[in-house]
């Protein structure tokens, strides 16, 4: 659970370095303006609600916490092209965990 905890909060504190890196590939578009503070706000938001109303078991449970970002990625940031993916990319490469790319599968629908 502490580990799980610590993890939480660097996904918090850590999603500003992620979705600055996405800003700077859209200023390179010159679509910098698409995503702004309600989508990082949504982003925290939902992944949060999902974890106040999730089982005991689902918060102890690793791939859960990385489905429920991958989720709240596509969710919040897509629509445009592959943002999601690029966000979803930066942040298992951000925590250590490169195989998570490829375990945990694209949600369908959120």
């Amino acid at each position: 659970m502490v580990v799980l905890l610590k993890i939480r909060l660097s996904v918090i504190s850590g999603s500003r370095l992620w979705l600055s890196d996405l800003r700077e590939r859209l200023k390179n578009q010159e679509k910098e303006d698409i995503f702004g503070l309600r989508d990082y706000y949504y982003l925290i938001k939902n992944i949060s609600t999902d974890f106040a109303n999730s089982s005991d078991s689902d918060q102890d449970d690793l791939d859960f916490l990385y489905r429920n970002i991958r989720k709240n990625l596509k969710k919040n940031f897509s629509g445009l092209g592959d943002e999601h993916d690029f966000l979803w990319k930066n942040f298992c490469q951000q925590m250590n965990m490169p195989e998570k790319l490829y375990e945990i599968p694209e949600p369908s629908t959120y």
